[in-house]
């Protein structure tokens, strides 16, 4: 059949499906399969396989994967962190088969669609912005129905220079694009549906305000729940993420939203991502009646002064309040944090260190990174000659092959999220170790908000200056030797019992993420953990797929432990004289 065209897009995730069956696909991409098939002989598929090559014949095998079934089309949609394994499979698909061209999309090749074109010629085609509207217009062009020339928003080369097409245009009624062609994913219980797009701030971190040029648009609650019940009905899914940065922007949105989604009733639970200042009480509680069971908070800094100075303007005193009503309303907060600002000052980053301890005492589930470079943001734009490589980001933990290390180094402005801005907010190793105490501490809540604990950052701080943590520890695997400092920390037998058990419940999560089997694990304590545990809210943010037995010296010591964990099946309780 001449008229047929197979074509594969491939995701920028390096782990499409992760230990609890949670699909990473971006629902962008399935948009553009569902466009693609309304053209006669157009058979998108999705790339399921690994996005990390250790070595040239696993990228090999690859794309010898991507090409099976005569693909004429390979679409990759990058993400900054993921490009250089994208790279190193477009090249292995240009060895393969040098007839298939390939396209690069996304926010990462948007911003750097000119110098992609002229550093790697395994990269034919980008894509810029919004491709809905463009991309049937390519298939058509690569299938002989028009002109590369008449496709908006494409940057290619035309005589051996680049070409950039006049922009795309965006797309104003997200409720006319169909609906996501799902049925190239493997059913799963959870799925990430879109609900909005654009953000009309402008923090200086952030490309998602360039990239949909600080234009915000939303679904209307009709199309958005009749989503959400053919997802329930026909996939089985019963959570949901909407990729909207600011979900709650349009207050009366999310309102009649969720007064409809509660009409409907509320097939399945969701949670999304918003500003502090974009919620109040009233909206906290209609969401949580409406199925919410989560909330990311991007926070940032506690510094009122950086706030100003990277755009965010967050009022600092409106996050312990606004994290506390979401519990009230039985929403968990999660909050985000960066360190490593160039303007960031060393009180700056002492108030960001005292908001996270103020935030883990409080059950939040708190998470940092050091600040990224990306592409098409006024850091970017402003100082991308003072980028510095170490070798780490905290997007990644990926290694790099010899030869994409070599391009990442040759190419910093391309790779920005690879390198590093010197801050005078504290040494290099410190912002990084900062970082990985702050996603360690999360998992010790209960011992963190006893009297008495110590400042665990400062006691970091000190190690580090007098030269007893290894840069390998710092930049690795930290969860040993920083649980360790966090029981060090700790000033009485009874916070020393709690941290026990937190410290196994971690080890038993560890080992489920990494794919082992954990039935379970065993904690022996002589503590009485009823009275210690009073007023404890730590609840796990996901369910597990593993049951957990504790076993020590009578009920009494046990029975409490059952708050700390969200399981699939029922906590067994044991004990033993």
């Amino acid at each position: 059949m001449t008229n047929r065209f197979p074509l594969v897009l491939v995701p920028p995730s390096t782990a499409l499906v992760n230990a609890w069956k949670n699909t990473q696909v971006p629902v962008g991409l399935l948009l553009l399969a569902a466009l693609a098939r309304r053209q006669p002989g157009v058979l998108p598929r999705v790339h399921l396989g690994p996005m990390h090559f250790p070595d040239r014949a696993a990228a090999e095998a690859a794309a010898e994967a991507l090409l099976a079934d005569g693909t004429r089309l390979v679409g990759i949609s990058a993400w900054c962190h993921t490009l250089p394994a994208q790279l190193t499979l477009a090249r292995a698909v240009r060895r393969r088969a040098p007839e298939v061209p390939i396209v690069f999309g996304g926010p990462q090749a948007t911003a750097m669609a000119g110098a992609l074109l002229e550093a790697f010629d395994c990269v034919d085609l980008v894509l810029r912005g919004e491709t809905e509207a463009s991309f049937p217009r390519l298939l058509r062009a690569l299938r002989g129905e028009g002109d590369l020339s008449g496709v908006p928003g494409l940057s290619w080369r035309q005589g051996g220079r680049v070409v950039e097409n006049a922009p795309g245009p965006p797309c104003d009624d997200l409720d006319a694009l169909p609906r996501p062609a799902w049925d190239l994913l493997p059913p799963g219980p959870v799925a990430a549906v879109e609900s909005g797009r654009g953000c009309p701030w402008a923090c200086t971190f952030c490309s998602t305000s360039a990239f949909f040029a600080r234009r915000h648009r939303t679904r209307s609650p009709a199309s958005l729940i009749d989503e959400l019940r053919w997802l329930a009905t026909h996939r089985g899914v019963r959570h949901v993420t909407f990729t909207d940065d600011i979900f709650t922007v349009d207050k009366r949105a999310v309102r009649a939203f969720c007064e409809a989604f509660i009409a409907a009733g509320r097939p399945l639970a969701w949670g999304c991502s918003t500003r502090i200042d974009c919620v109040d009480d009233a909206l906290l509680q209609l969401m949580a009646q409406a199925g919410c069971d989560g909330i990311l908070y991007g926070v940032e800094t506690g510094s009122a002064r950086l706030q100003r100075v990277m755009g965010k303007k967050l009022r600092v005193e409106r996050v312990l309040p606004t994290v506390e009503a979401t519990r009230a309303a039985g929403i968990t907060p999660y909050c985000t944090f960066i360190f490593g600002f160039p303007e960031e000052t060393p009180e700056d980053l002492a108030a960001s260190l005292a908001l996270v301890r103020a935030l883990v005492e409080r059950d939040v589930r708190t998470t940092a990174q050091t600040l990224c470079v990306l592409p098409d943001t006024p850091y970017h734009r402003e100082q991308v000659g003072a980028l510095r490589f170490d070798g780490y980001t905290s997007l990644s933990r990926a290694t790099l092959t010899a030869d994409e290390l070599l391009a990442v180094k040759a190419h910093p402005a391309i790779f920005s999220s690879f390198h590093h801005l010197d801050s005078p907010a504290a040494p290099r190793d410190f912002l990084i170790a900062a970082t990985q105490m702050t996603n360690l501490l999360r998992h010790f809540s209960q011992t963190v908000r006893r009297d008495g604990f110590g400042d665990v950052f400062a006691a970091l701080r000190d190690g580090i200056d007098a030269g007893r943590w290894d840069a390998d520890i710092l930049r690795g695997d930290f969860d040993e030797a920083g649980a360790a400092l966090i029981g060090d920390c700790v000033a009485d037998d009874d916070g020393r019992a709690i941290f026990a058990l937190e410290a196994a419940t971690l080890r038993a999560r560890r080992r489920a993420l990494a794919g082992e089997a954990v039935e379970g694990f065993v904690h022996v304590s002589d503590r009485p953990l009823e009275p210690l545990l009073a007023g404890a809210r730590h609840v796990a943010p996901a369910p597990h797929d593993y049951e957990v037995r504790l076993i020590g010296d009578g009920d009494a010591i046990l029975r409490p432990i059952g708050r700390f964990f969200s399981t699939r099946q029922p906590l067994a309780i044991a004990s033993r004289s």
